[in-house]
């Protein structure tokens, strides 16, 4: 269901003002879900397809993703840093990434970013053939820190002083109880295992009243994707299945810290085992592409008719259905709309767009998302950010076009990817070596665009629960018995620290690399686009250490989840490149200290593994609640409970509880 005004006038203005064709014609809008269940918890993604005649005579058929925002993270304002992002910043990185000659496509567009209806439309990857799915992520995040970086130099604090706040912002209670609850229900599963619950039950119960806080400033620091996990990437694959690029969808959690922070949620997330296995290489990679990219950049140191360029646009019809399916998205609301819409020249169009709004008021998360401000977030990032990050340097498609920014009601309409053959990789099967490298470039060149967009606007980017689910980790981990004896007791003192802990993570350094983070980065936030043979060409997302550990912990295969450090070196070398790219002259650290700032970050891959088994279930257990991830209700604990009872989930809480426990993370610091 389309909310009631989104009509088709709606989007044919939007239409025209993106195409900038005043006589577009909107014909006929419709949607359906954008995304599976499971796929996204923050807000709700629709699909609208839209038939449009253009001003010159021109049918078109597209479909754009709208995404609507949810009520519950308001405190953390990830709506309106969403909406910001495409609105404002990507734009201003794609900028800042072209002065460097990086042309390809960046991100999806955004149709609109109505900031009124705390919604956005964007461009639908998913017709472009980009499939959710690793160096090519890398890639992207250099690139994307990168420029950031130069935006914020380029717009003193646009960044810094705009997207400081995160999942684990001191004084904002939003995410405590969900990552509390998850890390909870963690050391009942750690109980649950004997080996497990011997060895870290007692450290995780000391870590949770310090799960929320940290600080310093002396890291390299610039705009993260800060979900940075596969459903949040999309690749594009060549014919044989290989991808190619990458690009990133979700911005509600892009926050201003050490890039690395985006490699440990990237990482942690959603690397196959033996990937993650690489970790040290591609630390490395993304630092070197992160440099290279910002010396490219030449970096100093520390609505339809608009959107056409048609005024003659008209909207002849406009009809839509869901972007995302039930459980996909628990932050907004995404809708396809299709419109047919007529050009100045008299051309007929046919187009879909993405409608993305925020959750109304009354949706129990709602509160969290707005304190976040991740609406606004957002549509600042399609209204303002992405030419900013283009005016640094950041060639090529960014992400989804915004076409329209409606404030008044926190929606964006967004181009549409799908018909570019643009889609999400499998977020259950999580992504293979191939993916994760896709997607760690294209970070690559996010971060490094966000690097150089720090530096030419400082001002710009100086504007983020978990309580609950770290308690239903907890009842799972006390479900094993050698899991509960190793790791139990240790988990249930974490409960009072873990979101301490968590904001120690965004927390920087003297000397850490900071850049603009995805925040959001796993499968269904990334879309791919493949070649004729089915290998992956593109992808789009933006993060760098935080936004690595999140997709690291949420999107990979066990296999490609063992190279960790050769991710964290892929990135960095693509971060670096893409610095240098962009001619970047500031401070850069060297491989060695780029993987010690990633490595103080890892306790960013408990708190995204909080996450992970309800982005890769895939039963029969369904709920529209985002609550049921974290409370303790009949229908939560039944939600989780099913949801738990996976053997991919038990082996990865296994794995990541003897890492996190042999570098003494468990234990309270």
């Amino acid at each position: 269901m389309l909310p009631s005004w989104l009509t088709e006038e709606y989007i044919q203005k939007a239409l025209q003002d993106f195409l900038k064709d005043p006589k577009l014609r909107v014909q006929k809008v419709w949607a359906k879900p954008a995304t599976e269940k499971g796929e996204n918890f923050v807000g709700v993604m629709t699909r609208v397809y839209v038939d449009f005649v253009q001003g010159d005579g021109s049918e078109q058929k597209k479909s754009y993703i709208l995404k609507q925002a949810a009520k519950l993270f308001e405190e953390y304002d990830v709506y309106n840093r969403e909406l910001e992002m495409y609105d404002v910043v990507l734009p201003k990185m794609a900028k800042i990434l072209r002065e460097a000659d990086f042309n390809e496509k960046l991100m999806a567009e955004a149709i609109i970013v109505d900031r009124e209806r705390t919604i956005m439309i964007l461009e639908d990857l998913a017709p472009l053939r980009y499939t959710n799915a690793d160096r090519l992520v890398l890639d992207m995040l250099a690139k994307f820190h990168a420029s950031a970086i130069i935006l914020n130099q380029r717009e003193p604090d646009l960044l810094s002083r705009n997207y400081e706040s995160h999942f684990f912002s001191r004084g904002k209670k939003g995410y405590a109880e969900v990552f509390v609850g998850l890390f909870r229900a963690f050391i009942r599963y750690v109980k649950t295992k004997p080996t497990l619950r011997t060895r870290y039950a007692d450290k995780l119960e000391d870590i949770i009243g310090n799960l929320m806080g940290y600080a310093a400033r002396s890291d390299l620091q610039t705009l993260v994707h800060g979900d940075c996990w596969t459903t949040n990437v999309m690749y594009l694959h060549d014919d044989e299945g290989n991808p190619t690029t990458v690009l990133p969808i979700d911005f509600q959690f892009s926050s201003w810290t050490s890039p690395v922070v985006d490699l440990h949620y990237f990482f942690s997330t959603s690397l196959k085992i033996d990937v993650l296995a690489k970790e040290t290489e591609l630390v490395q990679y993304h630092y070197y592409a992160l440099k290279r990219t910002l010396e490219a950049l030449s970096y100093k140191g520390p609505r339809l008719r608009a959107y056409c360029k048609d005024d003659g646009l008209k909207v002849l019809k406009i009809w839509a259905k869901p972007a995302t399916g039930k459980g996909e998205n628990f932050v907004g609301i995404m809708t396809r709309i299709h419109v047919d819409y007529q050009l100045d020249d008299g051309s007929e169009h046919k187009k879909s767009f993405i409608v993305k709004q925020a959750l109304p008021e009354d949706v129990p998360q709602a509160k969290v998302f707005f304190e976040y401000d991740l609406y606004t977030r957002e549509m600042d990032m399609y209204e303002f950010l992405k030419e900013l990050l283009a005016e640094a340097g950041l060639e090529g498609k960014l992400t989804a076009d915004a076409i329209a920014v409606d404030r008044q009601y926190s929606t964006m309409i967004l181009e549409d990817l799908a018909p570019y053959m643009y889609v999400n990789a499998d977020r259950v099967k999580m992504l293979d070596l191939a993916h994760t490298k896709l997607t760690v470039e294209m970070l690559a060149k996010f971060h490094a665009a966000a690097t150089i967009l720090r530096q030419r606007h400082p001002e710009l980017l100086t504007k983020e629960v978990y309580l609950g689910m770290f308690r239903a980790f907890l009842k799972f981990i006390n479900g094993h018995s050698s899991l509960k004896q190793s790791y139990g007791a240790k988990l249930e003192k974490l409960i009072p620290h873990i979101m301490e802990y968590g904001a120690r993570v965004y927390d920087v350094a003297e000397g850490d690399l900071q850049t603009l983070n995805h925040g959001d980065c796993w499968s269904t936030n990334i879309m791919f686009q493949y070649d004729e043979a089915g290998i992956p060409q593109t992808v789009q997302l933006y993060f760098t250490a935080i936004d690595l550990h999140y997709f690291f912990t949420t999107s990979l295969r066990e296999e490609v989840r063992n190279k960790e450090s050769e991710l964290v070196e892929h990135h960095y070398n693509a971060l670096k490149a893409n610095l240098e790219r962009f001619s970047y002259q500031g401070p850069f650290p060297s491989l060695q200290e780029y993987q010690l700032q990633f490595e103080r970050r890892r306790f960013m891959s408990l708190m995204a593994h909080l996450f992970k088994p309800f982005m890769i279930y895939n039963g029969s257990e369904e709920t529209s609640d985002f609550s049921s991830l974290y409370k303790e209700t009949p229908e939560g604990l039944r939600f989780q409970k099913s949801v738990y009872e996976s053997e991919v989930v038990l082996r990865s809480a296994t794995k990541l509880l003897a890492i996190l426990d042999s570098k003494g993370l468990l234990d309270l610091q």
